[in-house]
């Protein structure tokens, strides 16, 4: 499926923070693109998912490019519905989040190990409470969750923030955890973020996360 030169405008609430109006979510699906696309959503922009726990199609090579989004809940989102065995080869390039509540997620919280996901060439302009967050130890309290799901291999390329928000990575536990963090040219404020203890950047980082790497 390939959706181009696309453009929406969602309804936004006055009261809550979302209501469930996103824009583009590849749900159990392979080899899926938008392009050129503008995004004001009430909810997430982008949310790709693992929707059903049984008879699950593992969505795999997943591609987001030239995308503007506005948003009040996240910019570009894997989960927060990762059933099934894997989600592998989502990609996020080229991307202008104007505004956002958090801008750069994965919120892994059922089976589906989730990996090789690339966030490349962003630009984030406004996030209200975080810029990155790879999290799986606050699982959603509005169903259950199997919260097994493992985050592996995600890089950050050319990734670059006007505002400094926390970068949060939170794993659960020693099986259910976040491995192969790269970053490669991401900064904040126009300040290059060498390590994950650079000050330029805020960093929320547990113990059920490892190989995090930054990369020349």
């Amino acid at each position: 499926m390939t959706i181009q030169n696309y453009k929406m405008i969602n309804c936004r609430p006055t009261t809550t923070t979302y209501n469930n109006t996103d824009g583009v979510d590849f749900d159990e699906s392979t080899n899926g693109k938008l392009s050129n696309a503008f995004l004001y959503t009430g909810d997430d922009s982008m949310a790709t998912k693992n929707e059903e726990a049984a008879g699950t199609i593992d969505t795999k090579n997943i591609l987001h490019e030239k995308v503007v989004c506005y948003s009040n809940s996240v910019g570009c989102k894997i989960g927060t519905k990762t059933m099934g065995k894997t989600m592998d080869g989502v990609t996020f390039r080229d991307i202008d989040v104007v505004k956002a509540g958090r801008a750069l997620n994965i919120d892994a919280y059922d089976t589906a190990v989730v990996q090789n996901t690339k966030f490349e060439d962003i630009r984030i302009e406004a996030a209200d409470s975080s810029m990155i967050a790879l999290s799986e130890d606050e699982p959603p309290t509005w169903r259950t969750a199997a919260n097994t799901s493992i985050i592996k291999d995600t890089y950050f390329t050319n990734v670059s923030s006007d505002v400094k928000k926390p970068i949060n990575l939170h794993g659960k536990s020693s099986t259910a955890n976040i491995t192969g963090v790269h970053f490669s040219n991401l900064s904040v404020q126009g300040k290059a973020v060498t390590s994950q203890t650079d000050s330029d950047a805020s960093w929320s980082i547990n113990s059920f996360v490892s190989n995090i790497v930054f990369d020349p």
